[in-house]
């Protein structure tokens, strides 16, 4: 990211001022163009806090129920990906400088499932049993972010034939942004019973749906360094490496577990701060969207004057 910085305004110094000079041109025409681009992302630190709970939830499981005797399982993966839509208006002043405004679309997810058995047997003088139990835990997190976006570009055509242009671009953006939450558990236990040659068996099951909805807007910034090929008068075709920073806080708590004393962070959401001393380490968590991204684009471009 910082070294995108660096070659964004080593870009932008060069060609600001053969930006002025075009002012001075009256052969310079201002045009505009309309760019639609689609990527994919890597999400730097896994969406923030909520890669942060799926490690804590896995260091409960290894610390206290694998301890208890449990049989544990685990599968969720780190977020890694996610796509990235965008459509922007770039109004060109001279051949060099463009300001552009636009929109986008960024969904981003984690989601996996995890585990807790036990099986016990006893047997006393003739009495025996056997008892058993799992519950599943499935856990689906859905963030998206909608933007509007201000970006300023520069540009350098390569080459006297002009089909090729390097450009730049950095901005800021207001982003919309949206939590869902949709955890499903499930549970099962098995009790079996013997004594003076009777068996009897008990059996039973819950399941519970949790659905919970946040919503958080904020500001944030993005850019890109990228190349154009000019395919005729009016359509183009690009490819760019992006970065974006936005940063979603809604509200987290850290579980502090008196048997291990270990702090385990965990997520819910709350309208207002809660108060109570089972929450240790409280804080509003950070749900990003931070990614550097590789997207190709194609342009369409009008003369206006």
């Amino acid at each position: 990211m910082r070294i995108a910085a660096v070659l964004i305004f080593a870009v932008f110094a060069g060609n600001l001022t053969a930006a002025a000079q075009d002012q001075g041109n009256p052969k310079k025409k201002v045009g505009l163009s309309l760019k639609l681009s689609g990527g994919f992302g890597y999400l730097l630190n896994g969406a923030g806090d909520i890669n942060e709970y799926r490690k804590g939830q896995q260091a409960i499981l290894s610390d206290w129920y694998t301890a208890e005797g449990y049989t544990t399982t685990f599968d969720w993966p780190r977020p890694w990906f996610l796509p990235d839509l965008s459509a922007d208006v770039i109004i060109h002043v001279g051949s060099h400088l463009g300001f552009g405004f636009g929109s986008g679309y960024v969904p981003g997810s984690s989601k996996g499932s995890y585990s807790i058995s036990r099986q016990v047997s006893k047997t006393y003088w003739g009495y025996g049993y056997t008892a058993e139990s799992k519950t599943d835990y499935r856990p689906d997190y859905r963030i998206t972010a909608v933007p509007l976006k201000f970006d300023l570009y520069v540009f350098q055509s390569l080459g006297k034939a002009d089909r090729f242009t390097f450009f730049a671009h950095a901005g800021v953006g207001y982003y919309w942004g949206r939590v869902k939450l949709d955890h499903h558990y499930q549970g099962t236990s098995k009790r079996t019973e013997n004594y003076s040659n009777v068996t009897d068996s008990y059996f039973s099951d819950y399941q519970i749906d949790i659905a919970e909805n946040a919503k958080c807007n904020t500001w944030g910034a993005q850019g890109g360094l990228g190349l154009e090929l000019r395919l005729s008068r009016a359509i183009s075709f690009g490819a760019e490496v992006c970065g974006r920073y936005v940063n979603f806080k809604n509200w987290t708590y850290q579980v502090h577990d008196d048997e291990t004393q270990k702090n385990y962070t965990s997520m819910l959401l709350f309208e207002k701060r809660p108060n109570d001393e089972y929450y240790e380490s409280l804080r509003k968590s950070a749900i990003n969207l931070n990614a550097v991204s590789i997207a190709l684009s194609l342009k369409v471009h009008f003369d206006l004057f």
